[in-house]
């Protein structure tokens, strides 16, 4: 079941999906590598090349499942690297903004734990219950664009903040959706 802003986005998305009839899992492992170029750019602290690559990143994070739907190479592979890339680049991203010193190392990793606890929740659900649940403000295109726009304006720390509120929200309502489910 989608959202209204997975349906809305996927339908700005989709004029770009459509031409490229390439193997999706190819734009999986680049939006992996584009995010470590990113990791890269925090280091050195150059926050607008690290929000580019983040975004080129995010931007390919999403059109691979469109590319996959669209072409007809949806695979069970394909969905298990998508939500793999997504858990390390989401990983990869917060560990780089705590090496470069940008944020507290408890709030970064906190901002991980309540992040990556919300996505595993989410599948365990789904698993249990055989039904898939409607995001809560977790959706992966709004963090994707807190931290870009943390990135660009040089907010990093706020950013993580908001991450952080976003996982523990999303934490606790997938709790309590999943007390009503299960």
């Amino acid at each position: 079941m989608k959202t209204r802003t997975q349906a809305k986005l996927e339908n700005i998305l989709l004029p770009l999906a459509r031409p490229l009839n390439i193997n999706p899992n190819i734009l999986t492992i680049f939006s992996v590598l584009s995010t470590l170029g990113s990791a890269y750019y925090i280091l050195k602290f150059e926050l607008v090349a690290a929000s580019a690559l983040f975004f080129i990143g995010a931007l390919l994070d999403a059109l691979d499942g469109l590319v996959a739907r669209e072409h007809s190479r949806a695979t069970k592979l394909g969905a298990f690297l998508d939500k793999t890339a997504d858990r390390a680049n989401d990983g990869v991203i917060l560990l780089a903004i705590v090496l470069g010193g940008y944020v507290e190392p408890v709030i970064g990793l906190a901002a991980f734990f309540f992040i990556f606890l919300a996505s595993y929740m989410s599948e365990a659900i789904d698993a249990l219950s055989g039904k898939k649940i409607a995001e809560a403000i977790s959706f992966r295109p709004i963090r994707s664009a807190v931290v870009f726009l943390g990135l660009l304006f040089g907010y990093v720390a706020p950013a993580v903040w908001v991450l952080l509120f976003i996982g523990l929200w999303t934490t606790l309502y997938r709790l309590f959706k999943a007390k009503w489910l299960l």
